[in-house]
């Protein structure tokens, strides 16, 4: 099947799309497309109406995540266990359908499935990618993303991303693998 038909066929819905990936390797970017594109809600726009980045090609783009959502995973990375009400309070207080992302779901993305399991959402997780070489670089360009280099974090992180990859694939949970160099062309046809 061709790629792009089988990414859309994913996508195709949703109630709920989620964004994982490492920083810097176009969550943003993919949860942009998605909401300007597809008309997808993003509940960051509401808590974060500031913050902006820029694409490849010199577009400013939405960058930052919820404020709420990045709470709860914080809360979650903290005590070391989910608060299951507050994840599903969270998703039950938004509109969908919706795109959420945040570089924290490497760490506690299993715990978010297992709740929108139980509300019955259709939902996909798209998983980003890019070239570590790549990634190291442009952590290394950014004063947040370079501390958690020079603090040993990225492996942890590489490690805890593909352990919710691994997971998605145990459960059957829907996701797709999308490389950041390939982010671009995968919704060009929505245009």
């Amino acid at each position: 099947m061709d790629t792009d038909l089988y990414f859309f066929n994913l996508l195709e819905g949703c109630d709920l799309i989620i964004v994982c990936g490492l920083y810097k390797t176009g969550t943003s970017l993919v949860a942009n497309h998605i909401e300007n594109q597809m008309g997808y809600n993003n509940p960051a726009k509401q808590s974060n109406p500031s913050e902006r980045g820029y694409s490849r090609n010199g577009n400013r783009y939405f960058t930052n995540e919820c404020k709420r959502l990045r709470e709860i995973n914080k809360d979650i990375i903290a005590s070391g266990k989910p608060n299951s009400q507050n994840i599903k309070d969270y998703i039950k207080s938004i509109e969908f359908p919706s795109v959420i992302k945040d570089p924290l779901f490497c760490y506690t993305l299993k715990y978010w499935l297992n709740e929108i399991d139980k509300l019955n959402l259709k939902h996909l997780i798209i998983f980003t990618t890019r070239d570590q070489k790549e990634t190291m670089t442009s952590w290394d360009a950014s004063p947040y993303t370079k501390n958690l280099l020079l603090s040993q974090r990225f492996e942890t992180l590489c490690t805890s991303f593909n352990q919710q990859l691994a997971y998605c694939k145990k459960n059957n949970s829907p996701h797709y693998r999308i490389r950041f160099e390939d982010i671009d062309n995968h919704f060009t046809h929505l245009l």
